[in-house]
């Protein structure tokens, strides 16, 4: 019997890990599902990695977020994809949905594929027993209503471009970004340019008022060159910080996930800035040359103190990885 592998992308990072594994493991008979966010500004640039990176699926399902509940949308779905067989199961998350779908499949191995380093904690937790919480339970019982498994117990592996270390017998498949390359010459046109990658924390995780301070220590740190601050895709500048950046940064917001909107320009950064953005990690790993600095934000500067933890550990992580962190 034909065999496929089974791939569920919810960000634009995730399917463009997607492409990487297909090219990596040398896959074939492939399937996409797509999940939307309830963001705009996401399933677009989905879209456009799509669009950017033509591959002819096997089959395609596109589950688009609506205003009422996608779960006969998801009976629907699950409904056909568990008529086949799979080699691997590539998935981003680790949530309710994805639980679904490999509960209902036959399948090999399930590879975790980066969305950022949300990773490492997966990877920290692999051996800890997962304890569904009781709401989680109520809400997956629906489904088997429709005669389907609400839940099964499975092993992560992982894909990822991060380097960890194996912890048990779990497979771990290096992402050295085969695909892009592949597609995109690196172009020797190196850039000199200051990019600052922005992140959508002030307000959310730290104040505006520490935001500015830090943002502002920052432009002053690349004072007289040029700078270009590319806003994430979640991000809506406040009037102080659009009034900070004014006459000092060229806003730019892209249509691609950064690490595609480099290759597509054809421009090699060679100064690369922010503060714990992965996609800093991950630029790094396809730019080698490029200088990197992220610039501290003290944990007690955080509203919640366990996201506070979470954060030192990224800073951790990235200084372990040879990094330069500025603090001061």
């Amino acid at each position: 019997m034909k065999k496929y592998n089974l791939h569920i992308a919810r960000s634009p990072l995730q399917l463009i890990n997607i492409f990487e594994a297909i090219e990596t493991m040398e896959l074939s008979n492939n399937i996409l599902i797509v999940i939307e966010r309830a963001s705009v500004e996401n399933n677009n640039q989905i879209k456009e990695v799509l669009k950017q990176i033509d591959y002819e699926w096997d089959k395609v399902f596109n589950i688009e977020k609506t205003s009422n509940s996608n779960f006969l949308d998801y009976i629907k779905m699950i409904k056909q994809i568990n008529k086949f067989e799979y080699n691997y199961i590539f998935t981003g998350d680790i949530d309710s949905i994805s639980n679904i779908i490999v509960a209902n499949v036959k399948y090999e191995k399930v590879f975790l594929v980066d969305d950022g380093t949300s990773t490492l904690k997966r990877h920290e937790a692999l051996l800890e027993k997962k304890v569904l919480k009781f709401k989680d339970k109520i809400k997956l019982l629906r489904f088997k209503l429709f005669g389907l498994k609400s839940h099964a117990d499975y092993k992560i592996n992982f894909f990822t471009f991060f380097d960890i270390k194996q912890k048990a017998d779990e497979t771990i498949v290096k992402n050295e970004f085969k695909s892009l390359k592949k597609r995109f010459n690196l172009s020797t046109n190196k850039s000199e340019k200051v990019y600052i990658l922005g992140q959508p924390i002030y307000n959310k995780e730290i104040s505006e008022e520490a935001f500015i301070q830090h943002l502002e220590k920052l432009l002053n740190y690349y004072d007289g060159k040029e700078i270009i601050y590319i806003l994430h895709r979640y991000e809506k500048l406040t009037p102080d910080i659009e009034t900070l950046l004014e006459g000092k940064a060229t806003l730019y917001r892209s249509e691609y996930p950064i690490e595609l909107d480099f290759l597509i320009k054809q421009e090699y950064p060679q100064h690369l800035t922010g503060f714990f953005s992965t996609a800093l990690y991950t630029l790094k790993q396809m730019f080698i040359e490029s200088d990197v600095k992220l610039f501290y934000i003290d944990k007690n500067e955080f509203f919640n103190p366990d996201r506070a933890e979470v954060v030192e550990n990224y800073y951790d992580f990235f200084q372990e990885n040879g990094f330069d962190i500025i603090k001061g």
